[in-house]
């Protein structure tokens, strides 16, 4: 791993702690997939003139999209908002790597040496002694949530690995479109009072461009870390 790789994963740590935050305090008053509806909307707007059909790769596109940006934030925000705090959910959160080394062995035939190994076994291993503390047991909901949401965004790493020469602005244009959309969808069907809540929407809810514009660009680091590993 090069130098300035590491640099990025650890902005990309420190951002992504603050968002959980950041959804933590919107989630108080707006429901989850309302959230993620409102947060894709200011990322597809942003990057709406990146956006472009990318030929021969749409359908693997629009499926990161969906996994990405419907499924894996939707469930996420929701994970974040029926659980007690943050800290837990941050922690869980993280198997997204060792999922990912796993789905890698599986899907891309990658051969794991042993320390990789080892840094798997130490994560889940972090995961379960976490599992003695009370608070986790008593929403235990939230925890397999999250962790599903790990997996999935697991999955999306691998879906992105398999793209080719996509500009990251433009997979991130169509995640924001997708999600909006997809998100927009569940919310009618799974939630209610969403025309309310967006008329009342204040000062207090100033986080939500925070929140859209961190992942974004943490999508971003992650898009030119495959890109670099590709070359």
């Amino acid at each position: 791993m090069r130098l300035h790789h590491l640099a990025f994963i650890l902005i990309i740590n420190m951002i992504w702690g603050l968002s959980f935050i950041a959804i933590k305090y919107t989630t108080a008053e707006l429901s989850p997939f309302l959230i993620n509806s409102l947060r894709f909307l200011i990322v597809a707007l942003a990057l709406f003139p990146f956006l472009k059909v990318i030929r021969g790769q749409m359908r693997d596109t629009l499926l990161v999209a969906i996994v990405l940006g419907v499924f894996n934030f939707g469930i996420m925000v929701t994970a974040v908002s029926i659980a007690g705090g943050v800290s837990e959910i941050a922690i869980v959160s993280q198997l997204g790597v060792p999922f990912s080394t796993l789905l890698a062995i599986i899907m891309l035939g990658e051969v794991v040496h042993i320390f990789r190994i080892m840094g798997i076994v130490v994560s889940f291993l972090g995961v379960v002694i976490m599992g003695f503390d009370p608070k986790v047991f008593a929403h235990i909901d939230a925890m397999l949530l999250i962790a599903l949401s790990a997996l999935l965004y697991a999955y999306a790493n691998i879906l992105m690995r398999k793209l080719k020469n996509i500009p990251a602005m433009t997979l991130q244009a169509w995640v924001g479109i997708v999600g909006f959309v997809g998100s927009v969808l569940l919310s009618a069907i799974l939630e209610t009072g969403q025309i309310e809540a967006v008329k009342n929407l204040n000062s207090k809810h100033f986080l939500l461009p925070y929140d859209s514009t961190s992942e974004n660009m943490c999508l971003y680091v992650l898009n030119i870390l495959k890109t670099d590993g590709n070359n």
